[in-house]
């Protein structure tokens, strides 16, 4: 059974982290953690993070680092996560109550060989999709044919290989950079 590591950077959102936290408690699939990496926050994220550690039945891991940008959060929890798979989700996310299910079986049912993350879509709370669809459901494509050649755009939620994410590090872009 695929064992995923749900990853949050997050840096002053005590205010949002709760209806994450709510949405992972739903969860019909319990086969993952929840890693909290706290980009030096100033608010109470830490306290209230604290809480729920050890009061559920799915571990809730808390980290704290010095504030060095959401990239080097991620690459905190990214190396800290104990899942095969890493679905990275922002603080002012939800997952749906299946979310950790329909993971973990298309998981199953794909080609892991060839495979180093799956993707799908993410929608808003009046259940409209972010961004364009994909053009069939369990379609292999890569990353390039995806985005560039089919031109599929938006944030999609994207549950990715442990070792492929340790492997390349994320680094500030040049975008966030000035």
């Amino acid at each position: 059974m695929t064992y995923i590591s749900v990853t949050t950077p997050t840096f002053n959102r005590a205010d949002r982290l709760s209806s994450l936290y709510a949405s992972l408690q739903q969860q019909t699939n319990r086969t993952f953690e929840w890693i909290i990496v706290d980009d030096g926050s100033t608010d109470n994220t830490e306290a209230l993070c604290r809480t729920w550690v050890g009061k559920t039945d799915c571990p809730v891991r808390y980290m704290r680092k010095e504030n060095g940008g959401k990239h080097t959060a991620l690459n905190v929890g990214i190396r800290e996560a104990r899942g095969e798979l890493i679905l990275l989700v922002d603080s002012d996310d939800t997952l749906t109550a299946d979310a950790i299910a329909v993971i973990r079986d298309s998981w199953a049912a794909c080609d892991k060989d060839d495979v180093c993350g799956i993707s799908f879509l993410r929608i808003r709370q009046d259940g409209s999709v972010i961004g364009e669809s994909f053009e069939h459901d369990g379609k292999y494509a890569t990353y390039i044919d995806m985005r560039i050649n089919r031109r599929v755009r938006g944030d999609k939620a994207e549950a990715r290989r442990a070792n492929v994410l340790r492997q390349f590090p994320s680094r500030k872009s040049k975008a966030s950079a000035s």
